[in-house]
């Protein structure tokens, strides 16, 4: 996915017992921020 590719190894996607919190913040930073978002894929 586009919007994974630039995920640093220190920052992990929530699991699916993770907390509302950290699915929110991920989601935040993958979509609204586009942090780890690779034009070039």
């Amino acid at each position: 996915m586009k919007y994974e590719t630039s995920i640093p190894d220190y920052i992990r996607k929530p699991r699916p017992d993770s907390s509302i919190e950290e699915h929110s913040d991920f989601i935040k930073r993958k979509y609204e921020m586009q942090l780890f978002f690779n034009s070039d894929v």
